[in-house]
C-alpha cells in the first residue's frame, strides 16, 4: 500500500466521532432507555395490581367464611334494622359506638349455651372508613371505603369462645355502592345492611333460617393510580348459610 493511502487512513482514524454521530447515538440510547423504563414500570404496576387483587380476594373469602361458620353455629340469626344498636344494653352500645359514626348493623347471631356462654351475641356492622373514630388504632392501617366490624366473644387458642366480648375489624376495602334489594322472588326475605360491600338477606319464615350473604370489595380512590385504563378492581362473593333450628 502506498504512503499516500496510509496517510489517508491515519487521518480519519485519528478524527474520532463527529458531533452528528454523537447526537444520533445519544438519541437512539434515549429511545431504548425510555422503552425499557416503560416496560419496567408496566411490569411493576401489573405485579402490584395482581398482588393487591389476590389480597382483596383472600381477605374477603376469609371474612365470608367466618360469618358463614358463625351463622351455622347460631340458633337465632337476624338481619337487623338500622336502629338495632340503640336497642341493645348500654354497655354494648358504648363499645360499638366508640368505633365511629354512621354505623350500620347488618347481622345478629345468638348462640346456644352448648357453643358459647349464655347471652352471647355476635353483631356484624359496617362503618365508612372515613367515619372511624380518630382515636382507634386501626384507623391508620385500614384501607378502602367501608370496613366490616364484629362485636362478640373472642376466641381462645383452641377455637372456643371466650366469655368477654370484643370489637374488631374483620375486613376492609369493601364497596360503598348502595346495596340492591333482596330478590323479589321471595317476599319473605329481609335485608340487613345498606352497602353492596356487605349485606345479607334472610328468610325469617323458616325454622332453619337461610341467610344469603353478599360481599364485594372495591379498590379505593387512593390506589386507583395502578391502572388508569382499568381504575377499579372489583371482587364479589355471594353464598348461602343455614342456621340451627331457632328457639
Amino acid at each position: 500500500m502506498s504512503k499516500k493511502y496510509i496517510r489517508y487512513f491515519r487521518k480519519y482514524a485519528d478524527a474520532g466521532i463527529s458531533l452528528v454521530e454523537l447526537i444520533i447515538a445519544a438519541s437512539l440510547t434515549a429511545v431504548v432507555v425510555s422503552i425499557a423504563g416503560y416496560g419496567v414500570v408496566w411490569m411493576t404496576q401489573g405485579n402490584v395490581k395482581g398482588s393487591l387483587e389476590s389480597e382483596m380476594q383472600y381477605n374477603l373469602n376469609r371474612a365470608v367464611e367466618l360469618v358463614t361458620e358463625e351463622i351455622r353455629l347460631g340458633n337465632n340469626v337476624l338481619a337487623v334494622p338500622s336502629n338495632y344498636i340503640s336497642t341493645l344494653a348500654s354497655g354494648v352500645q358504648t363499645a360499638i359506638n366508640a368505633k365511629g359514626t354512621n354505623i350500620t348493623p347488618v347481622l345478629s347471631i345468638k348462640f346456644p349455651t352448648s357453643v358459647a356462654s349464655a347471652g352471647s351475641e355476635v353483631i356484624y356492622f359496617t362503618i365508612p372508613r372515613a367515619n372511624i373514630a380518630t382515636g382507634e388504632p386501626e384507623r391508620a392501617w385500614l384501607k378502602g371505603d367501608v370496613v366490616l366490624y364484629r362485636y362478640g366473644p373472642g376466641l381462645n387458642a383452641d377455637g372456643s369462645y371466650t366469655s368477654s366480648p370484643i370489637v374488631t375489624p374483620i375486613v376492609d376495602m369493601l364497596s360503598n355502592v348502595s346495596a340492591p334489594s333482596c330478590p323479589t322472588t321471595n317476599p319473605s326475605l329481609t335485608r340487613g345492611g345498606n352497602v353492596a360491600g356487605f349485606y345479607v338477606c334472610w328468610d325469617g319464615a323458616l325454622t332453619k333460617r337461610k341467610i344469603e350473604i353478599y360481599a364485594a370489595t372495591r379498590l379505593s380512590e387512593d390506589r386507583r393510580d395502578l391502572d388508569s385504563n382499568n381504575p377499579r378492581l372489583d371482587y364479589k362473593i355471594d353464598t348461602v348459610a343455614v342456621t340451627r333450628s331457632s328457639n
